[in-house]
């Protein structure tokens, strides 16, 4: 195989395939960019599988979008299921700001799956990057402090906005914790989220390998 052949077998095998890739919660997903759980690709579209271990709880996880313009994110555990019934899904930037929410998915009207649909104009037009996705179950909201007040005022997201809607922050204060805004009735149990848009980052050792082969035809090449 001639060198420039093997270069292009090298990138067409760190290239995105359409296919999911799956991402499962390893033990209990922190609530904060700080304890966030790094959920990465090798392919456009990434599925989280999960689960909300006891009321109040709140996964976080760091993904990698390839631009605003095609990332989606749903909740797509079949109705029936774990948290499915009512989860919701927040969307934060890397400095953990709020850039939108959602209840009830505004794609599938008459259910209560979470959904940020493609195309919104809170996150169509962001840059490739870092990013943290966070799931719970109603009606858990994202807090700019860590007190107990349930005034409007201390949430990044309004939680008397319609749940059938995307709703982008009040504030730009990051995220702190969490707490019930008004009461809590979600449930615990699985969940799934597809998201699609997603950056595709080689797996390290995918990249080492490819590296030492490169490396290792260029000194053939040299004798």
């Amino acid at each position: 195989m001639t060198f420039r052949a093997w270069s292009a077998l090298a990138l067409a095998a760190v290239a995105p395939v359409a296919m999911a890739q799956v991402y499962n919660e390893s033990g209990d997903a922190g609530n904060l960019p700080g304890s966030a759980q790094i959920a990465e690709t090798l392919t456009g579209t990434l599925v989280i599988n999960g689960s909300i271990g006891f009321l109040g709880d709140v996964d976080m996880y760091r993904i990698t979008i390839a631009g605003g313009g095609l990332f989606s994110a749903h909740v797509t555990t079949p109705p029936g299921t774990g948290v499915a019934d009512d989860s919701m899904l927040f969307l934060f930037n890397s400095a953990g700001q709020g850039i939108a929410w959602n209840d009830d998915d505004p794609s599938r009207p008459g259910q209560f799956q979470a959904g940020l649909p493609v195309g919104n104009s809170f996150y169509s037009g962001l840059s490739a990057g870092h990013y943290y996705l966070a799931i719970s179950s109603y009606d858990i909201m994202a807090r700019i402090n860590t007190g107990t007040s349930t005034t409007l005022d201390n949430y990044v997201f309004p939680w008397n906005a319609p749940r059938t809607e995307v709703i982008g922050p009040q504030t730009s204060t990051p995220v702190a914790g969490w707490d019930e805004a008004i009461w809590q009735d979600g449930t615990n149990g699985t969940y799934q989220i597809t998201i699609t848009g997603m950056q595709p980052v080689p797996e390290p050792t995918t990249m080492a390998a490819l590296g030492l082969g490169v490396l290792a035809l260029i000194r053939r090449r040299k004798r």
